[in-house]
């Protein structure tokens, strides 16, 4: 006579059993289950309880509302994963979110975030600040010659992309300067370009010799 193949129970029955709401009358073969001495069940039975107890510690977390929104504020202020300056990519001298914050001191989430990069004797630097109300960013900066000078340099066009998508784009004013806002786009890199700079820089050249 061939032997019976012995019942098990799957992870998802496992689930309703530590969390009392499997149907009472299988709650009680269950038990019974394990009380047999079944080891596979034993161990899902296990597994499943030690979820449970890390979920309901998980949900017994009480973060403040302001920590939250720090985070959030902070992680919609995504540096450029590059910066290029005419074809060149430029290299980060200074990073805001980087530097290590005073201790007792709450409001970074409030700063701005400020990055200068240097490339091809130029210089970009910007802050990301998020707009209030909403979840966009705006972007100030100035370009200038150099580094260490303030010779603005106008007419430069800087662009703001994720991929090959442009979010936003400005031209530099008579002092250098660009504001543009722009919506951060989710699971994208950025990158910020500035063209127009061999013909920005002979203009400044000329101002200089007049």
């Amino acid at each position: 006579m061939r032997r019976a193949k012995p019942i098990h129970y799957d992870l998802s029955q496992w689930t309703d059993y530590v969390r009392s709401v499997a149907p009472h009358l299988q709650m009680e073969e269950m038990r019974k289950h394990l009380a047999a001495g079944c080891s596979a069940c034993a161990r899902d039975e296990r597994i499943m309880r030690e979820v449970q107890e890390f979920a309901e510690r998980d949900a017994a977390l009480d973060i403040p509302e302001d920590e939250v929104n720090r985070v959030r504020r902070l992680a919609i202020l995504q540096r450029p994963r590059n910066v290029f300056i005419g074809s060149r990519r430029a290299t980060l001298l200074f990073d805001s979110f980087r530097e290590p914050i005073p201790s007792g001191v709450r409001s970074a989430a409030h700063a701005p975030r400020h990055s200068l990069y240097q490339g091809g004797g130029f210089s970009i630097d910007f802050q990301q600040n998020a707009v209030p109300g909403g979840t966009a960013v705006s972007l100030i900066g100035q370009v200038t010659l150099g580094s260490g000078t303030r010779d603005q340099v106008p007419g430069v066009t800087v662009s703001l992309r994720a991929g090959r998508k442009t979010l936003a784009q400005a031209t530099t004013n008579p002092s250098g300067e660009f504001e543009m806002e722009y919506a951060p786009p989710e699971n994208r890199r950025l990158d910020l370009r500035l063209s127009g700079l061999r013909s920005a820089k002979a203009r400044r050249r000329g101002e200089g010799t007049t």
